[in-house]
């Protein structure tokens, strides 16, 4: 019973992985539209920014402060889908009936190294952050994420711990 609880939970488990990249593909592709809609209303948009911060507003500052962070988001589902994606693949394996295959530590490599760069776009979005509130603009406020970087930490610990015991497994294979 319990066998075909878990593989239901891997089945949904991968249908959800799916729906997040597709989701996440669609977030890039309104990031790409947001970006180039910043350019072709830019007159607009400086318009606005002006009403809401006076005269005296940077209004080239406030303008790319605005841009480089919609373009953020670019790397970031790229990430996000290079993550997505090497987790698919251990669900696949998982499903298959191969949870310990060695691809998998590479699977997982690729996700600590996803998790380190998503703390790295992290750090860049609180230099945004910081960059914006000296000229005054309203953003939201931001804090580095202890969280993340431990997951990070600890998904390239497990990258070593999968691969030294999938080693023992074939080794164990090899002498029976």
């Amino acid at each position: 019973m319990a066998g075909r609880n878990g593989g239901r939970l891997v089945r949904g488990t991968g249908r959800l992985v799916q729906v997040l990249r597709g989701l996440n593909g669609i977030a890039a592709l309104v990031a790409l539209l947001a970006l180039l809609a910043t350019v072709a209303a830019e007159p607009q948009l400086a318009t606005r920014l002006a009403a809401k911060y006076g005269d005296a507003a940077d209004l080239p500052t406030m303008l790319s402060l605005l841009r480089v962070l919609i373009a953020m988001i670019l790397p970031s589902a790229w990430v996000v889908e290079r993550l997505l994606r090497a987790l698919g693949g251990i669900i696949a394996n998982v499903r298959d009936g191969a949870p310990f295959a060695p691809v998998n530590a590479d699977h997982l490599r690729t996700i600590g190294w996803m998790l380190l760069a998503l703390q790295l776009l992290d750090l860049a979005l609180g230099g945004l952050t910081y960059a914006a509130a000296r000229i005054g603009v309203d953003f939201a406020t931001w804090q580095p994420s202890l969280t993340g970087w431990l997951a990070a930490l600890v998904a390239f610990v497990l990258v070593r711990v999968f691969a030294t015991g999938t080693a023992m497994r074939d080794d164990l294979a090899g002498t029976v």
